[in-house]
C-alpha cells in the first residue's frame, strides 16, 4: 500500500514493487484473520451492545468493517488467475508460518531441556 506513496528513485520502491502483489495478498490475509479473530466480539458488540464499548473501538470495528468490504470482492471475483494466485500465495505463507512457529517451539524446548539438564548437574 505505502510503495505508491514513496518517490519512485528510492531504494525502497525498487526493493517493494517487484513483490508488492504478495505483500498485499499477504497483508490481507492477515487483515482477515485479526478481525475474524477480534471481530467475533467486537462486531457482535456493535450491533447488539454500542453502548459497551467506547468511541475508539467503534470507529476500529467500523473502520475494519469497511475495509474488510473492499476486500472480500476482489476475494470472491471469478477471474480464474486471481483465484489461483490467492490459493498459491496463501499456501506458500501458511507453510512458511507453519514451518516459522515449528522451529519456534522446537528451539523453545531445546532451550528447556538444556535449562533442565544444567540445573540437574548443578544440584
Amino acid at each position: 500500500m505505502y510503495t505508491g506513496a514513496f518517490r519512485n528513485e528510492s531504494k525502497l520502491i525498487k526493493y517493494l514493487m517487484p513483490i508488492r502483489a504478495e505483500l498485499s495478498i499477504i497483508a490481507g490475509i492477515l487483515t482477515l484473520a485479526h478481525n475474524i479473530s477480534f471481530g467475533r466480539n467486537h462486531f457482535v458488540n456493535l450491533f447488539t451492545a454500542p453502548e459497551t464499548m467506547s468511541t475508539n473501538m467503534k470507529t476500529a470495528a467500523g473502520v475494519s468493517i469497511i475495509l474488510i468490504a473492499i476486500m472480500v470482492p476482489v476475494a470472491l471475483s471469478d477471474d480464474t488467475n486471481c483465484i489461483i494466485n490467492v490459493a498459491a500465495y496463501s499456501v506458500v505463507f501458511i507453510t512458511y508460518a507453519v514451518m516459522r512457529i515449528s522451529k519456534f517451539l522446537t528451539k523453545k524446548l531445546l532451550y528447556k531441556s538444556k535449562q533442565g539438564s544444567t540445573m540437574a548437574t548443578a544440584n
